[in-house]
């Protein structure tokens, strides 16, 4: 019996040793990667404060748990504005979300989440649904966001995390042609205001790897507003044009009826008199966090000339008689037939504005019935052609909204057209 027993002790301490042998350590094997962060191109000639100057990163594993924090100082001791920066780092064998962050603080993102952040404690879950409501101005650290999924295996040999910016940068080319000063008192932008952008980038949106973007996400019920910025020495004139430069949220026109950016500029001219021109950035339809936009504006005169040339009937009267008085043109005819009015938009140097760069609407007011034909405009001649009735006496009213297509703007005109029929 004691044999047996020594026989079967023998054979459960095989078992046992053989089981250790076979089977994998419990702790996963700990590989050393290296990895970057670096910050997501504008093409701005960004300023150091554009650039990372500090940064955490957040490596957390598959079960949601923080597995290794890891600041700029413990990971490189720079204290250089960079645009990227590599470190290594040990990681236990397995799958990894990393959430990195640069120019905002651990401390910051702790308060907006309502929770800490620490090794071995859970990832706070609401970070994906978190919102950022504060823009800065130029001069200020921008803060920017990424987020990166990893695997870490024994072949593991690198991984960038990109980080986004969380403003976008828009900048106003002012110039003019004019021979005064020109002040610009104020920038109006719809719907361009936004309160607030979602914490971590949407990467298909900004565009990767040169593809082209989409619009941004915005948080669940974003309403996009009037973005109005106010100045008070932005003051350009004939030999020196300036600009106006300021961050913003990302955000999108699609709710408006245009899918583009109506601006308004409040100006006040030399003369002391003021203005308020309208124009839409027909060209933009969206901006996204880490944009760099420039919008060239020409402050310029657009001067509307009016021709007219009438074609009676046998027996008619061809003179027609033309007047003008502010943004209102008056054309008194002396019998029916048909007409064609000629618009043409000069700028303040000069330069005729080419019919391509037109597109005018016309719309009527004919109370007294003295139109036989309608006037319509015609794209290739870029004349508006109509016709009078016989016998018929009063007044109808032509709506020119004629819209100037310069760079990235497209000005909108307007101008009335009244034509009187005087003699029976």
């Amino acid at each position: 019996m004691k044999t047996n027993y020594t026989n079967i002790l023998l054979i459960i301490s095989l078992l046992l040793f053989g089981s250790c042998a076979e089977n994998p350590e419990i702790t996963k094997k700990e590989v050393s990667t290296t990895f970057s962060i670096a910050s997501a191109s504008t093409k701005a000639g960004e300023t150091d404060n554009e650039l990372i100057n500090d940064w955490w990163i957040a490596f957390v594993d598959e079960g949601g748990v923080v597995k290794k924090i890891l600041t700029r100082a413990e990971g490189s001791g720079n204290t250089a504005a960079v645009e990227r920066e590599g470190f290594q780092l040990s990681l236990p064998q397995g799958k990894y979300k990393a959430y990195a962050f640069a120019n905002i603080t651990k401390t910051d993102i702790e308060n907006l989440l309502g929770s800490a952040i620490a090794e071995g404690s859970a990832m706070p879950t609401n970070i994906s649904t978190a919102t950022w409501k504060k823009v800065g101005n130029i001069g200020d650290k921008i803060p920017m966001t990424g987020t990166l999924n990893i695997e870490i295996t024994a072949a593991s040999n690198g991984f960038n995390i990109e980080v986004v910016r969380l403003w976008a940068k828009l900048r106003f080319q002012f110039s003019t042609d004019m021979n005064q000063d020109i002040t610009i008192n104020k920038i109006s932008m719809t719907p361009a205001l936004t309160p607030a952008v979602n914490l971590l980038p949407n990467y298909i949106s900004i565009g990767e790897n040169g593809v082209q973007g989409v619009a941004p996400v915005l948080p669940d019920g974003t309403v996009c507003t009037k973005l109005e910025k106010t100045f008070t020495d932005l003051t350009i004139n004939k030999s020196a044009g300036k600009d106006a430069t300021f961050y913003l949220f990302e955000s999108t026109a699609a709710n408006h009826p245009t899918k583009h950016y109506p601006l308004t500029f409040e100006l006040k001219y030399g003369d002391g008199t003021t203005h308020t021109v309208e124009a839409l950035a027909y060209q933009l339809p969206y901006i996204n966090r880490n944009d760099y936009i420039t919008i060239p504006v020409l402050i310029t005169d657009w001067l509307v000339d009016i021709s007219v040339q009438f074609y009676p009937p046998i027996g008619g009267y061809p003179a027609v008689i033309t007047e003008k008085k502010d943004d209102e043109f008056f054309a008194k005819f002396g019998s029916g037939g048909k007409f064609v009015i000629n618009p043409t938009v000069t700028r303040s140097n000069g330069d005729i504005v080419a019919i391509k760069d037109l597109q005018i609407t016309v719309t009527t007011e004919d109370n007294n019935s003295i139109l036989k034909t309608q006037p319509t405009y015609d794209t290739k001649t870029a004349e508006i052609v109509g016709e009078i009735k016989d016998g018929v006496i009063g007044t109808a009213v032509v709506n020119l909204a004629i819209k100037v297509k310069n760079g990235d703007l497209e000005y909108t005109i307007t101008r009335k057209f009244y034509i009187i029929r005087e003699n029976n």
